[in-house]
């Protein structure tokens, strides 16, 4: 049995994700809150919206978009097909920890065709899945999120293989990933370094592979599928940006956001992957009062034997990042991965003695940067978390080789390394992966006025 499920990886994230799905599903509520958008309530309506984005006929007069909404096209499609078989409260629980076990999947599958072992390559799926960052990009989960999360390996697993095999079945899979995930351009911030660190990724690549010809088609296609709401969004960023910074709501609360980044924005909460969710209270209608969001989370992470496994998982992080950089195997590719660590590490770390006068200046000279980017948690954490997990990898395989050279036996430590990271996610499976703040139940009358307008 266990050779069975070793040589099919995918059931064990299968397992992972249904087992943290029935521990965070709540029957009969939607999941809903925070920045959600819902097509499923009416899915036709919300295709047509996205096929005629540019102008939203639907905002007071009629405007010009001045965010991304047709990058919305293909989530809404899956969710279409998702509601002619699943009633609407359970088709955004499907759909967001499909697309979570698919993200770990998929890191497997990157880690693989690294050439990495069996073993580590798992590993690196199912740290890529259950690591604190992206917890925090899950417990009030926003689509453009949650699809970013399975883009990045993804895209860089298919961009792989076509840069290497340079077939037309490989070039039909990176062009359909890309357009299957064409919702982690919502945010087009997000999408601006999700473009950089693959780029980054695919250039190496070609490095390593000697082959230019394939990097270049690659990203005309890349860009082909996404200028339907990238061409519309940049065209009109002069225009629409100045209104953006004067929203309302954007005055209230920007420098607020960006206070509580740099509350977490030191390098050393950077490294350990805790953002400014970590300390966020929210009110909580089910109990009538305030709680942090991540309680579960920070007990656990705050107790000795917490604080111990993280900094395990650092200093193999570094290990692994100069062996990449030392190996002439993998230099290419250590060197892609430290510029996108450091990039969106300086980002992240915006109280450091880094990060925090090169953003002081940024912000300073470039208005539209400072609002664009007042969250750089949720703009780059992922991206880090992309870099963090091969670097991860590359230092489980070094210390692997070094204890086989000291007679000792390897695959013990495997498993512990494997029985860290679900230590560290135990908290997941008492429900609290997804808040139950955002688990709701809808009233009666809800439904009604919905019904009404329809």
């Amino acid at each position: 049995m266990g050779r069975f499920i070793a040589d099919r990886p995918f059931i064990i994230f299968l397992a992972l994700g249904l087992i943290t799905f029935l521990t965070n599903y709540t029957f009969g509520t939607h999941l809903l809150g925070w920045d959600t958008i819902a097509p499923e309530f009416n899915p036709l309506l919300n295709l047509q919206r996205a096929f005629s984005s540019v102008w939203q006929d639907y905002r007071g007069l009629g405007t010009y978009d001045g965010l991304a909404h047709g990058a919305t096209l293909s989530h809404v499609l899956i969710t279409w097909l998702l509601t002619l078989v699943l009633p609407d409260s359970l088709v955004r629980y499907v759909i967001t920890f499909s697309l979570w076990t698919l993200g770990g999947y998929f890191m497997y599958r990157l880690a693989a065709a690294l050439k990495l072992s069996r073993p580590i390559s798992i590993i690196a799926g199912l740290w890529y899945m259950t690591n604190i960052g992206t917890i925090q990009q899950f417990i009030a989960p926003l689509e453009v999120f949650t699809y970013h999360h399975v883009a990045m390996p993804l895209l860089a697993y298919t961009g792989l293989r076509f840069i290497r095999e340079q077939s037309k079945k490989n070039l039909v899979f990176f062009t359909l990933s890309s357009f299957l995930t064409l919702a982690s351009g919502f945010v087009p911030t997000l999408f601006i370094v999700q473009s950089i660190i693959l780029g980054l990724f695919w250039v190496a690549i070609s490095i390593g592979q000697k082959k230019y010809h394939g990097l270049l088609l690659l990203c005309a296609i890349y860009t082909t599928v996404h200028s339907a709401w990238a061409l519309p969004f940049f065209l009109n960023v002069p225009t629409k940006g100045p209104v953006i910074q004067q929203a309302r709501i954007n005055e209230f609360s920007s420098d607020e956001l960006y206070a509580r980044n740099m509350a977490r924005g030191s390098a050393l909460s950077v490294l350990k992957l805790e953002g400014y969710m970590f300390d966020t209270i929210e009110y909580d209608a089910r109990l009538q009062q305030n709680i942090t969001l991540m309680q579960a989370w920070r007990t656990t992470r705050n107790s000795t034997l917490g604080k111990t496994l993280i900094a395990v998982i650092i200093v193999l992080v570094f290990f692994g990042l100069f062996y990449s950089l030392r190996h002439r195997p993998t230099r290419p590719i250590g060197v892609a991965l430290l510029i996108g660590f450091l990039l969106t590490g300086v980002l992240l770390a915006n109280n450091s003695f880094l990060g925090k006068p090169v953003l002081s200046l940024s912000r300073q000279v470039l208005p539209f940067f400072a609002e664009a980017y007042r969250i750089p948690f949720t703009k780059c954490i992922t991206a880090f978390i992309f870099a963090y997990t091969l670097f991860l990898a590359y230092g489980l395989t070094q210390v692997k080789v070094l204890l086989k050279e000291m007679g000792l036996v390897s695959r013990w430590f495997i498993t512990v390394v494997i029985a860290i990271t679900i230590l560290l996610f135990i908290p997941a499976f008492s429900g609290n992966f997804v808040s139950p703040a955002v688990r709701v139940k809808l009233p009666d009358g809800y439904r009604n006025v919905m019904r009404f307008f329809q």
